[in-house]
């Protein structure tokens, strides 16, 4: 659509569920007739062959709960979708699309039970568990971008807990290509 999109976002106290678009030079605050609740450390992504943004997860900090929900958003409104499947709520979590696959891949993530070391797909009407036969080590924070010369999701470090009080910081690179 040639924009980017905000939503969300806050402290560790309090979340917004305001929506925001960048054209290239100014910032435009939208007005939808239907808001995702307001939440943290979601993940947002673009699907170009739906053309809609894909919201997935996030923290509502007043409450501590992890959201288990899906978002998309076609540029004037929001709409929930209610898959057969979903992964558990989390935050903290990765998310890209895949361009050659045409899916929505989220990876890791936070909730109350700990860190994940899950990968998920979302093809615009179920999410599907992957089992690979490795995955990388739970965690959180990590960073995710697709490289589409190679067709491979790229996953860089994050953190890991040990019994949620010692943070370990990771440096380890891992590809995904959906097997």
């Amino acid at each position: 659509r040639g924009v980017t999109v905000l939503h969300g976002g806050g402290t560790f106290s309090s979340a917004l569920n305001d929506t925001w678009e960048r054209n290239g030079t100014a910032w435009s605050q939208r007005a939808p007739a239907t808001n995702p609740p307001a939440r943290t450390n979601h993940a947002l992504v673009f699907d170009p062959t739906r053309n809609v943004s894909v919201m997935y997860g996030g923290l509502d900090p007043g409450t501590s709960s992890y959201f288990g929900d899906t978002w998309e958003w076609n540029g004037t409104n929001w709409m929930q979708r209610f898959p057969p499947n979903s992964p558990p709520g989390r935050a903290f979590h990765a998310m890209i699309f895949d361009c050659v696959r045409n899916v929505t891949t989220v990876v890791a993530g936070r909730n109350s039970a700990g860190y994940l070391n899950e990968a998920w797909e979302w093809n615009g009407l179920t999410w599907t568990m992957r089992n690979p036969s490795s995955l990388p080590v739970a965690r959180g924070y990590g960073a995710m971008a697709f490289d589409s010369s190679r067709g491979m999701g790229v996953l860089f470090g994050g953190y890991k807990d040990i019994q949620f009080t010692v943070h370990i910081l990771l440096s380890d690179t891992w590809e995904w290509n959906g097997n």
